[in-house]
């Protein structure tokens, strides 16, 4: 008994650190689409400190195993006001940077902690600096960068690799995302003995928020009561959601396609309660196939599932009384709240 249950804790331990990585893994790549359409990220009230344990996995993962990581974090400071993805970008980026600059039996040292800076130079946007911030430091044992060189690190598409090494833009990714946070940064470099890229940003006065991407424990719920369409062309999600809504009292019928969705509902038009679909389908679209449908059944609630919530295609299921617009992939919970405010009503 204990032995399992032991075993058990250990497993949703590893479940929850996997799911924990997925949620960055789709913030990040929400943070992309947003950084190239020229968007702002969603800044609170973060801990350094907690950002460097939690990228140490990813880092691990990234770096050569003969490369030593040495971290010193004050788990003391103060937050900072910063969005939680590009903060694990700048991370990544450092550490990746300091990775090329290094001999494979190297050491990078990433630190957190409290400092007072008095008439420095940022390096990148070459301002004077000066007072207390929160320092996000990252240190390489490499040859360190020469003076002239040091000048131009923070351009883009500027790099020192070989073709196909390297593309440029991470360095100058760091400038924008640090300095969009009203941060500075400072290089400290001699050549022959390592660099030091020191992280400069300024305090927040609130506690840090609990992490979004924090493991939320299942409760158990009420059953419900309905019958759901679900539509969704990737077999594995069909089936995954389909347990799901199963799980909470629901009958389902899914459906791999629009065309055998339509079909199933030729069958009872007026026999469902809700219609769950994916967007990006072949053939016919998600909003398309709400579209027919509710042609035949106009009272029948829609949630549109969606890895990619353009604003055309959004507008469009908006004027066609979609319920809800649930962004890929879909936590449990939101999805939960979703159904709940379309059964309840």
């Amino acid at each position: 008994e204990r032995a399992t249950d032991t075993g058990d804790a250990k497993s949703a331990e590893y479940l929850d650190q996997a799911l924990a990585s997925c949620r960055r893994a789709r913030d990040l790549i929400k943070q992309m689409l947003t950084f190239s359409r020229g968007g702002r990220g969603e800044p609170r009230a973060l801990s350094l400190a907690a950002v460097v344990r939690d990228a140490l996995p990813m880092l691990r993962s990234a770096l050569p195993s003969t490369l030593e990581i040495e971290v010193a974090v004050d788990d003391s400071v103060a937050a900072v006001l910063m969005d939680e993805v590009q903060a694990h970008q700048v991370l990544l980026n450092l550490a990746i940077n300091a990775r090329d600059a290094s001999p494979p039996s190297g050491r990078i040292k990433i630190g957190v902690g409290s400092v007072g800076v008095t008439d420095a130079a940022c390096t990148s946007c070459r301002h004077v600096v000066h007072g207390r911030y929160i320092e996000l430091s990252v240190a390489d044992t490499g040859r360190g960068i020469e003076p002239d060189l040091l000048e131009r690190i923070f351009d883009p598409f500027f790099t020192t690799k070989a073709p196909g090494k390297g593309s440029g833009m991470g360095l100058s990714t760091v400038h924008g995302i640090v300095h969009e946070h009203r941060g500075h940064i400072i290089v400290d470099s001699q050549p022959g003995q390592g660099c030091v890229f020191r992280i400069l940003l300024p305090q927040h006065a609130g506690a840090p928020d609990v992490a979004p991407n924090a493991p939320q424990r299942r409760l158990t719920k009420r059953l419900l009561l309905g019958r759901v369409l679900l539509v969704d062309d990737e077999p594995s999600v069909l089936d995954a959601v389909r347990e799901t809504l199963i799980s909470w009292g629901l009958r389902v019928e899914a459906c791999v396609s629009a065309e055998s969705a339509e079909r199933v509902f030729a069958k009872d038009p007026l026999g469902f309660d809700l219609l769950i679909t994916d967007h990006a389908m072949p053939t016919v679209t998600g909003t398309e196939l709400a579209e027919r449908l509710r042609a035949v059944h106009a009272e029948l609630p829609w949630l549109l599932c969606s890895g990619l919530t353009d604003s055309v295609n959004m507008a469009r299921a908006q004027a066609l009384g979609v319920s809800a617009v649930l962004r890929k992939p879909v936590e449990q919970h939101e999805l939960r709240a979703a159904v709940e405010a379309v059964l309840g009503s």
